[in-house]
């Protein structure tokens, strides 16, 4: 675990030296930041929930058409095999894939690159869809990178451009599919009492069951065995969060920050609806990304002096990293207990592997 806070003080330090360096040195800080997330995600080894079913599924998927990856994953793994690199570089391709998403969003949603300096930080010590779930939910991780950046086509209401990203995260994840609905959400007409109301059409579609009409619908695909089990996890953190989300939209008529705004309510929409169904993991993934762009939004908006307002960073990112600790920790701890055991999801000891080819 020493690794992960070691690279989470390293990011920290970078944020410090840019928020009292010039916006010019902080683009290269920035940059520098995002390399660091690339190459440490690359070149992992045995690091994530699916990096040692990734690894198995390189070496004959595409020969067997049954099995369930994308034709994109076998497309991918089959070009690679043929320029005869190992399993190795299909973390490096989705690495690169998502870290390329990411960073055009945070040039979308930011201001300058100071503040995309912290964003970085927040992505990285963000317990739910950060940096570390890159690692465990691979393929669909990249998909919600390009629905983040799909986004900006939704507040542009550029319909065309957001239909060839939506396409493109769909075939990495079909996942992704159910997010064609993002279009059509009202971004131009957010009020505070609209997402006010979104976490209480949750607890009403919570008290109908809306899960039983989902799992018919899934038994119709065969799909309805796999999301049978109840959730395992229980966090109150999207509550928490649209409550400053609440008060912070009373502040603002930014589009971007009212749509921000919106994707958090419908994070806790569907959190709270699909309470007792594991497949609200699958559901709320998409808005969950919105969690760390938010985040960091909400704490620099924090007034003050320049002291003022990095030591209130400083102590609000300690806590963020001890909790983070903690959720990693218990995750890992969690799968050792499981009956899929995969060695890969217990690791938290951090090695590369730079072995790319065969």
């Amino acid at each position: 675990m020493l690794f992960w806070y070691v690279l989470a003080f390293l990011l920290l330090v970078l944020f410090i030296i840019g928020y009292f360096a010039d916006e010019k040195y902080n683009k290269w800080l920035a940059m520098l930041s995002i390399f660091i997330i690339t190459f440490v995600s690359a070149f992992r080894f045995m690091i994530g929930v699916d990096y040692s079913e990734y690894a198995d599924l390189y070496t004959y998927v595409g020969t067997d058409t049954s099995v369930y990856p994308e034709y994109s994953f076998r497309f991918l793994s089959e070009v690679l095999r043929n320029l005869n690199f190992n399993y190795q570089m299909l973390f490096v391709v989705y690495a690169l894939i998502s870290s390329w998403f990411i960073w055009e969003t945070l040039k979308y949603f930011f201001d300058s690159y100071r503040e995309i300096l912290f964003a970085i930080f927040i992505f990285v010590i963000t317990p739910s869809i950060g940096y570390w779930e890159s690692m465990n939910t691979v393929r669909q991780f990249a998909a919600s990178t390009i629905i983040l950046y799909a986004s900006r086509y939704v507040i542009e209401r550029n319909w065309y451009k957001f239909l060839i990203f939506w396409g493109i995260a769909s075939s990495l994840h079909y996942s992704a599919l159910m997010m064609g609905v993002l279009y059509f959400i009202p971004v131009h007409y957010t009020t505070k009492r609209y997402v006010f109301m979104l976490p209480i059409l949750g607890m009403l579609l919570y008290i109908i069951h809306i899960d039983g009409i989902v799992y018919g619908f899934l038994d119709i695909l065969q799909r309805g065995a796999s999301y049978a089990l109840a959730a395992n996890n229980k966090s109150i953190g999207p509550g928490i969060l649209l409550c400053f989300v609440y008060i912070w939209l009373a502040k603002t008529s930014d589009i971007k920050q009212n749509f921000l705004c919106m994707m958090i309510g419908y994070d806790l929409l569907l959190y709270i609806a699909f309470a007792n169904m594991t497949i609200r993991d699958r559901l709320v993934y998409y808005f969950a990304a919105f969690r760390f762009i938010m985040l960091a939004k909400i704490m620099l908006s924090f007034r003050g002096n320049t002291i003022v307002k990095l030591f209130t960073y400083l102590v609000v990112c300690s806590i963020l990293l001890l909790f983070w600790g903690n959720v990693i920790e218990s995750r890992a701890d969690g799968f050792k207990h499981t009956t899929e055991h995969r060695e890969s999801a217990t690791n938290l000891n951090y090695e590369f592997n730079f072995q790319l080819y065969k």
